[in-house]
């Protein structure tokens, strides 16, 4: 009600919520006050563990689902293919280096590419159906070294790291380089012989400086666009 309607209101001594209660058939019951009881605090408390419970589960999802619905739907991740890679370099903001594509072998094809907070990935398919073979290509802040030998590397500035599970099904060879600030594992699966696959990713996959990329973004912005601004 406008506040001068009120006050002529207040002024004639009408009690206008009143006069309405009188014109309806029945006056309304009153509303009990909320107060505190046993009642209330149990409830209280059994809200608290059930949110306890579920909150968990529900981040855990989160980031499942973080992971299954993050894909860039692109169908290049070359060593040139600069967008791409610089998400890449941003979901992983510590890691010095970031994995492209110099040369697929013959018969590999492109199935995703994923980027989320702290993690990017990149998945293959082969021709090899009787194999059942898969390539995926993963860049973390860090990886599991657990039962892996280190071998040469032949990547400066990275350790290289190989291990063989032949117990898996399917069989799985994991080569992991580690550098500063992260890792690149890349996990061979196949029925038969993942050294295989693994002996042809020998030069399919490379790896991208993340000084080099900042600089290609700066220089492609005309120094308006910094990877990792402070």
């Amino acid at each position: 009600m406008p506040s001068q309607l009120r006050h002529l209101l207040r002024e004639k001594g009408r009690d206008l919520h009143a006069e309405f209660l009188d014109l309806l058939p029945r006056r309304p019951a009153p509303i009990s006050i909320q107060r505190f009881s046993l009642r209330r605090f149990g409830l209280a408390i059994s809200v608290v563990l059930v949110l306890l419970v579920v909150t968990p589960m529900f981040v855990a999802w989160a980031v499942q689902t973080d992971r299954t619905n993050s894909s860039l739907f692109t169908s290049d991740v070359h060593c040139d293919d600069q967008e791409a890679l610089w998400l890449m370099a941003q979901a992983v903001p510590s890691a010095a280096m970031v994995p492209c594509v110099q040369l697929a072998p013959a018969g590999w094809s492109l199935n995703d590419v994923k980027v989320g907070r702290g993690f990017a990935s990149i998945v293959f398919d082969t021709d090899r159906p009787s194999q059942e073979a898969a390539v995926t290509v993963e860049l973390a802040p860090a990886c599991d070294l657990a039962g892996a030998t280190e071998v040469s590397s032949e990547q400066p500035g990275a350790r290289r790291y190989i291990r063989v599970d032949r117990d898996a099904r399917p069989q799985r060879v994991t080569r992991t380089y580690a550098f500063q600030g992260g890792c690149i594992s890349e996990r061979y699966l196949a029925v038969g012989s993942p050294e295989r696959l693994a002996a042809d990713a020998s030069s399919a996959i490379g790896f991208v400086t993340r000084e080099q990329l900042a600089v290609d973004l700066s220089r492609r912005s005309d120094g308006r666009l910094h990877l990792d601004p402070s």
